[in-house]
């Protein structure tokens, strides 16, 4: 088996980049996408924190307030390359890439959505950001609510796409063991982070564990969306997170799946910007 999967990871790898994400149909340890895909910031850099460094775009510096854009789990800030143009018109957008994943760095600690959380908070600090609106997709998104339980005071705003706040939302793969196994092995090949491939694929099956109590403690405007075509999180997981925050909005795309923002970035788009501009 694993001279097979010796000579299959190389071949599987080259055809994998040749497919859009949202095409896979797949959720989970992904081939990156090129950094080349990223718009251009105005500017960009890394910040030093928590023993890692933290890479940071941010574009339209002037802009009239901070939107802050979390990308799913293995991805990078080229999650949002279709976003980013609709959002910096008006608003100043910072896109950060989690440690290990993208341009960032990792430390010899496995990776946990605290661990990305306080590598947040502490790029704001950097930054000198006092509040932001937050959205996220997946991980990304499970990084804001993480946010805005325990960090209420640098928060304005939460938008979150297919987003789980415990394991027991997560649907099970069907696929055999070989070909999920098989997806991680390319995934660390492609983006040689294998420690945080493995780190990121245990922390799905043990995090998050938000209890009903915190997240009845995020009293800040909130949005759970999600697609109708959801492949990874369970639909009435979603209803009942949107139920658990106290006035949040629940939202559900028709005809796109977990990479909604991927699938249909217009529909996505005036979902995210009219949240943002509380129209």
């Amino acid at each position: 088996m694993r001279a097979v999967r010796a000579l299959l990871v190389p071949a599987v790898a080259m055809a994998l980049c040749t497919i859009p994400m949202a095409e896979l149909g797949y959720v989970g340890a992904m081939p990156a996408a090129p950094q080349s895909l990223l718009p251009h910031p105005d500017h960009a850099g890394f910040a030093n924190v928590n023993g890692v460094r933290i890479w940071y775009g941010i574009y339209n510096p002037k802009g009239r307030d901070t939107v802050i854009l979390l990308h799913g789990g293995l991805g990078s800030s080229v999650d949002w390359r279709y976003q980013i143009p609709a959002l910096k018109t008006d608003h100043r957008v910072v896109v950060v890439d989690s440690r290990g994943q993208g341009r960032s760095t990792r430390s010899g600690q496995a990776i946990s959505y605290d661990l990305m959380m306080g590598d947040v908070i502490a790029l704001m600090d950097h930054l000198k950001i006092k509040k932001a609106a937050f959205a996220g997709w997946s991980d990304g998104g499970i990084i804001g609510l993480d946010i805005a339980i325990h960090h209420p005071d640098r928060i304005t705003r939460l938008f979150t796409y297919g987003a789980n706040f415990s394991p027991d939302g997560l649907i099970p793969s069907s696929g055999p063991t070989f070909l999920s196994q098989l997806k991680v092995d390319v995934a660390s090949l492609v983006d040689d982070h294998a420690a945080t491939v493995r780190d990121v694929t245990e922390m799905w099956n043990e995090e998050p564990d938000f209890t009903p109590e915190q997240l009845a403690g995020i009293h800040v405007p909130t949005m759970i969306a999600d697609g109708a075509n959801e492949e990874a999180i369970k639909p009435e997981h979603t209803r009942e997170l949107a139920a658990l925050i106290p006035g949040a909005e629940l939202a559900i795309l028709p005809d796109v799946g977990h990479s909604g923002l991927l699938e249909d970035p217009a529909a996505f788009n005036r979902l995210l910007t009219g949240f943002l501009d509380g129209s």
